[in-house]
């Protein structure tokens, strides 16, 4: 039998001691969904496949494991890669094409995707695939079994005779036609009770078992600094009764209790979510699930209190919300269509509710003010007030190479683009989830510094929000002077306690 190689390549990212996870407890997230679906429609296809996870290995254990797939019967092997897994993928690859220099390489994923020439004239990858690729992922591999035309196969770049050749069009995936995800493929048991998806907001994160579910792609909203806008992707779902079909086969096969429904929203479709809860209802079925909506949904023609309650009687755990932006300026910027009070009413209608609120957030956009992003720690800290069992996360803002907001800011800053590859992949820093350009050396961040300031603040003292006591009730009125007067220098009584509080917790647990 044929064998095809498919790698998810490691979220780890490169720091001074060398290359660390970047997930927390070392239990790693599911492979790809790329990787996943290739993987079932190459299966059924006849191919023996095997899925590698870079996660559960260190670099040399990567490279290994994937060299000891490698046999005879082999046709390819296929990375799903991302801008700041560039250079931990372009090593391994390397390494791969060097032992193996007659195997054909393929790279796939957002970042081949941007940069599909620059990618495949790269002399360790033979061919590029952008965009989606589930229509015509095994056409081209059964074109390379056969020695056959891979200017056929629409979606790619390859090199022929010295030059780059682009195929026609690629064909937007039909997600009727789409296979859910075989976990028969993978160690399963290793990755379902992932923490840091579930377990971490639950309490009895020690009776998770939890599965993702690809419920739908694309996205109908055109935020200024999205990937989806760049792909231009449209919505497609898959039916309420689909849906629940596969939760019950989880729930049999694997003893499933907890869903990741990882679309874009899966709260887009009206009719789709009642049919849902509808279903669920019906047969009587009781399992936790995590899904992404957004805030302006919480209005009295759609999530009421009385739907949120129904919500989370039918096992809604996380709510998972871009609030994006505390200034209204930004928000309209940005093209997020939603406001300042929706992302309110949200955090007032779900604190009605156990439903965990995970809201995410960003700063440091390209003509955005310190003020604005005061303004937008001020909302991460009004919204902890009102809903006690909340996620806030701030993020400093990740450009994509070909967003709107992207393509602004290059005609307005210097920005350094690599023209290669092999430049992508000397970078130094793709730390804090910032693409390649760190929010130290971002020619618009206004103030650095005074976001490190407030980082600290957040990172230390929002947490005892949920907490009571003097030392709580203490640390609430601290934060709330910072606020009320803007000053944020002088942290240090604030370091003090936090090196103290350490230090106590270190030899509670001795």
């Amino acid at each position: 039998m044929q064998k095809v190689i498919l790698v998810s390549p490691s979220l780890w990212e490169r720091k001074k001691k060398g290359w660390v996870p970047t997930y927390p407890s070392g239990v790693p997230p599911f492979p790809f969904a790329a990787i996943m679906l290739f993987a079932k429609i190459l299966k059924n296809s006849g191919y023996d496949v095997k899925i590698i996870d870079g996660n559960l290995f260190d670099i040399d254990g990567w490279i290994e494991a994937i060299a000891n797939e490698v046999n005879n019967d082999t046709v390819c092997i296929g990375f799903s890669v991302m801008t700041n897994q560039v250079p931990l993928v372009h090593k391994v690859t390397k390494e791969i094409k060097n032992k193996f220099p007659k195997l054909f390489v393929i790279w796939g994923g957002f970042h081949p995707t941007l940069f599909p020439e620059q990618t495949v004239d790269d002399d360790n990858i033979d061919i590029v695939v952008v965009n989606e690729a589930t229509s015509t992922i095994t056409q081209l591999v059964d074109t390379l079994a056969n020695g056959g035309d891979l200017s056929k196969v629409p979606g790619l770049y390859f090199k022929s005779g010295g030059k780059i050749v682009k195929t026609s069009n690629y064909i937007p995936d039909d997600i009727s036609k789409l296979p859910f995800f075989d976990f028969s493929l993978i160690d399963s048991d290793r990755y379902s009770k992932n923490s840091f998806v579930f377990t971490e907001y639950l309490s009895s994160p020690e009776d998770i078992i939890f599965f993702p579910i690809l419920t739908g792609l694309g996205c109908v909203n055109k935020c200024r600094f999205c990937i989806n806008v760049i792909l231009n992707r449209s919505y497609r779902f898959k039916t309420a009764e689909e849906i629940v079909d596969r939760i019950e086969y989880l729930q049999k096969v694997y003893n499933a209790n907890s869903f990741w429904f990882i679309d874009e929203d899966f709260f887009l479709n009206k009719k789709r979510l009642f049919r849902f809860l509808d279903l669920i209802e019906k047969r009587n079925l009781h399992f936790y699930w995590r899904a992404s909506l957004r805030v302006n949904y919480f209005t009295e023609n759609y999530i009421t209190v009385d739907l949120a309650r129904r919500l989370e009687k039918n096992g809604l755990a996380i709510a998972v919300m871009g609030a994006e932006c505390g200034s209204q300026r930004m928000l309209d910027y940005i093209n997020k269509g939603i406001t300042i009070k929706d992302t309110i009413r949200s955090a007032e209608v779900l604190s009605k509710t156990n439903i965990v609120a995970k809201y995410s957030f960003i700063v440091g956009l390209p003509g955005e003010t310190k003020e604005d992003i005061r303004d937008t720690y001020r909302l991460v800290l009004k919204i902890a007030k009102i809903k006690e069992n909340r996620d806030l996360v701030i993020f400093p803002f990740r450009p994509y190479p070909g967003s709107p907001i992207y393509e602004q800011a290059k005609k307005e800053y210097t920005i350094y683009e690599p023209t290669k590859l092999e430049d992508w992949a000397k970078i130094e820093d793709y730390s804090e989830a910032s693409g390649y350009i760190t929010y130290k050396k971002n020619p618009w961040f206004p103030d650095y510094r005074e976001y490190e300031r407030l980082r600290f603040i957040d990172a230390h003292f929002f947490g005892f929000l949920k907490r009571k006591g003097l030392i709580a009730r203490f640390f609430r009125f601290i934060v709330s002077i910072r606020f009320k007067f803007n000053f944020f220098n002088f942290l240090y009584f604030e370091k003090f306690c936090v090196i103290v509080a350490a230090f106590l917790a270190k030899r509670r647990n001795k």
